[in-house]
């Protein structure tokens, strides 16, 4: 290329500086974006790949079955070439120092390695444990100390045991866990998973015809690294798929933006004797070199931004990454960087296409009444597979919603702006790349519809896990607590009376007592034994404590298990045999939605109810206190109330909402919510900055003409207004979509969600709105008609 293009190719750029800045900063943002993604998906994978590591330990393979794999393995246990495993959650005391918590233990017959050490060493002999980081920072607790396992799930008992090392899965760092070694077989009688190196051929005809599954780290990597993809709402392909497009999108963006003066110059170029194609390189050379420019600048800026923010992102999601995955960086920029120079010369091919092949007006050959006919089909299936799918009639409904919705949706909206104008010149030029809009609209519905789903799919799945009382998404319910462990928390923390209820569980040394609904009843007037009626629902009695949160619970029972005369029948069962004592009728309650599906659900008495002497009931044995807004509370006040209930109360079960596992689940939706918003936003500037490029003689007419920024705004109104459309409804359907029930259809469901940091982060994308108007109604002024330097005689 001689000096004299390239001083051409300079000469555009410096001409139309804005423009130029806008191809850099569009490129900037592609690749830091691109880079700055690869490198947290792989830094993500790779932490998911060590903690799945980690879980095998020393071994390769964890082996289940059924009674002949569970014999052969217990075979090679008694040979020391196995380790039987155990899962239970028991509660864990430093008693000199008066700290407790509850962990999840996992119990071994031998030695596993099991974790990433951070401290000390592994267990190698019985008696001997180790720890996650975040259990010994609540416990204050280093190698060496010893510390008490309270088995509250199967042997009731307590055992001694010494830390000797501190653990960390990198996949969630904040998880509370313990791993120990015990010579108790008992314990191991009913153990399901082995860890073994050894060969399994003996037993592979089994395992062959479903008697059983090995798993190996490289299985587990690939089922964890594919949830971590998808986690239920989209396939991996589908999101390769999906990322492929935005990319594409973006890229026709970049070139689109001036392709109208770099036709012009084209024009220029051909009639001053050149050929089409060189005419044409030289034109798209301009905006590729400077494309490359910023898509350099976006490397650059990705690499020293990314030690910092990838530290803060690993954070978020509660995982440790030991190093930024530069390899996963370079090769996304570099990727990118080639996409542009290829997306460039694709741009000049076309140029030199779309003159010998001059094609009709897109408003001419995308007829709207088609538009609108495909538009409200789609739309109708669209609201048809969601109902399908949560009535149980299609279950992937849900997903092909969203393929269909993405096609249809936008469709609808730009057909509806078409039909309400009433200026044919602003209707045509409004249509300039209509192909490219709608093909983007249906990314942008795709990406918000696939983030309101999962987000919503998220907070559905984590409040029924973990339900709720009266709306409260955070709480700490102890279960099992005696009446002393509770009354000293209370007097030591008197700020946790206004949030705490306590009830006391109706039951005698020989009998329990419990509820029951209209066909348990019909059941238990012939049954001699609970178990003969295994079908039936059963719920709890408690007495109220009359605290602030509690007594509004008085004389409330289940809604479904109280009649219309506002009755429920009462059973008693004897504790030894399961027979059936006595059964009564309870009146003058209230039926109650909060006390159904819940974490406190059954029949609520006060502490003076003449029931509880009918039933020969002085005091309840055992409590379940319940902390509304517990993860609100500062961690040293969280760790100080589970230690002092579980010292006084070694058996209490201690269930907390704010699970580790749980909370990276909100992460995760949080982040791909925040992802969809970002690109929606950017998609739709990138757009309108597109129309606006190619609309410059039309919009300097309008200027000419005394026209304003309403006739200019009318020119990019498909867009917004189809923009606007995509986004509120791929929020309002995805988020249907994710729900438990159809609504005005099942109306049973007892548990309330919360649902507004979804609808908020959904709908945030509209905010971008503001800067597309801005693009919108910018004065092209300094654009000159035929792409030469403005001068008095060229205004």
């Amino acid at each position: 290329m001689g000096k004299q293009r390239l001083r051409l190719i300079f000469k555009m750029a410096i001409h139309r500086p804005v423009d130029a800045l806008g191809t850099v900063v569009i490129a900037l943002v592609l690749v830091m974006v691109c880079a700055s993604l690869s490198g947290f998906i792989s830094a993500y994978s790779h932490a998911i790949q060590r903690g799945a590591q980690s879980s095998f330990g020393a071994y390769s393979q964890q082996v289940n079955g059924n009674e002949d794999v569970a014999a052969f393995m217990r075979s090679l246990q008694d040979k020391g070439e196995a380790v039987a495993t155990s899962y239970s959650r028991q509660n864990l005391l430093k008693t000199n120092t008066k700290k407790a918590t509850s962990v999840d233990v996992t119990m071994l017959s031998g030695a596993g390695d099991l974790g990433v050490l951070v401290a000390g060493r592994y267990p190698d002999k019985p008696g001997e444990l180790s720890v996650s980081r975040e259990v010994a920072k609540r416990l204050q607790a280093k190698p060496g100390d010893y510390l008490e396992l309270v088995d509250v799930e199967q042997t009731r008992k307590q055992a001694a045991f010494t830390l000797v090392g501190i653990t960390e899965n990198p996949a969630s760092i904040h998880e509370v866990t313990a791993i120990a070694i015990s010579a108790n077989q008992s314990i191991f009688k009913s153990s399901e998973v082995w860890l073994t190196n050894n060969d399994l051929k003996t037993i592979d005809e089994v395992l062959n015809h479903g008697g059983g599954n090995v798993a190996t780290v490289t299985s587990v990597i690939e089922r964890a690294n594919a949830n971590a993809v998808s986690y239920q709402a989209i396939s991996p392909q589908v999101a390769s798929l999906f990322l492929g497009l935005i990319i594409v999108v973006l890229l026709v963006a970049i070139y689109a933006v001036d392709r109208q003066r770099r036709r012009s110059v084209f024009q220029v170029l051909t009639a001053l004797g050149d050929t089409p194609g060189r005419a044409a390189l030289t034109t798209c050379t301009q905006t590729t070199l400077l494309a490359l420019v910023g898509g350099a600048i976006g490397w650059i800026l990705a690499c020293i931004s990314l030690p910092t923010v990838s530290r803060w992102v690993a954070a978020f999601f509660e995982q440790r990454w030991n190093q930024v995955e530069w390899t996963a960086v370079s090769i996304a920029a570099l990727a990118t960087l080639v996409m542009i120079t290829l997306g460039g010369i694709l741009s000049a091919g076309v140029t030199v296409l779309s003159l010998k092949h001059h094609k009709r007006a897109h408003s001419e050959r995308l007829s709207p009444r088609v538009l609108l006919i495909v538009g409200i089909a789609g739309t109708v299936a669209t609201l048809l597979l969601i109902v399908s799918r949560q009535l149980l009639i299609f279950p992937l409904g849900h997903r092909l919603a969203m393929i269909v919705g993405a096609l249809s949706i936008p469709t609808l909206a730009y057909a509806l702006t078409l039909f309400t104008r009433k200026r044919k010149v602003t209707a045509r030029l409004g249509n300039r790349l209509q192909q490219l809009t709608l093909g983007a609209l249906a990314i942008v519905f795709a990406l918000n519809y696939y983030g309101a789903l999962y987000a919503s799919g998220v907070a559905d799945w984590t409040n029924w896990l973990g339900r709720q009382i009266n709306g409260e998404e955070s709480y700490l319910q102890v279960t099992s607590a005696t009446e002393q462990a509770v009354d000293n928390l209370l007097e030591r923390l008197p700020q946790l009376k206004p949030r705490t209820a306590v009830f006391g569980d109706v039951s005698t040394n020989e009998q329990m007592f419990r509820i029951t609904d209209s066909e348990g009843t019909q059941c238990f007037k012939t049954a001699k034994s609970v178990d003969d009626c295994p079908q039936s629902n059963l719920d709890f009695i408690y007495v109220a404590s009359g605290g602030l949160v509690d007594k509004s619970f008085i004389n409330h029972a289940p809604k479904s298990y109280v009649t219309n005369k506002g009755a429920v029948t009462l059973i008693g069962i004897g504790i030894a045999d399961s027979t059936i004592t006595k059964m009564s009728t309870v009146g003058g309650l209230i039926g109650d939605r909060n006390l159904e599906n819940n974490i406190l659900s059954g029949l609520v008495i006060s502490p003076d109810s003449p029931l509880l002497n009918q039933l020969g009931v002085k005091k309840p044995q055992s409590y379940t206190a319940i902390i509304t807004g517990f993860a609100a509370l500062p961690d040293e006040v969280q760790d100080e109330i589970r230690a002092n209930l579980l010292i006084q109360a070694p058996f209490a079960t201690i269930t907390d909402s704010e699970d580790p596992q749980v909370r990276q689940i909100r992460a995760q939706a949080v982040a791909r919510q925040l992802l969809a918003v970002i690109v929606s936003g950017a998609i739709l500037l990138t757009l309108a900055a597109a129309l606006v490029s190619n609309q410059q003689i039309e919009r300097r007419l309008i200027e000419l003409t005394g026209g304003g920024s309403k006739i200019k705004v009318r020119l990019v109104k498909s867009l917004l207004i189809s923009y606007t459309v995509s986004v509120a409804c791929a929020v309002i359907l995805g988020r249907l979509a994710a729900m438990d029930r159809v609504p005005f259809i099942r109306l049973n469901s007892a548990v309330s969600h919360d649902y507004g940091l979804v609808w908020t982060i959904g709908l945030s994308s509209l905010l971008f709105l503001i800067p597309a108007l801005v693009i919108a109604i910018r004065s092209s002024n300094t654009i000159p008609l035929t792409g030469s330097p403005k001068s008095p005689n060229n205004p």
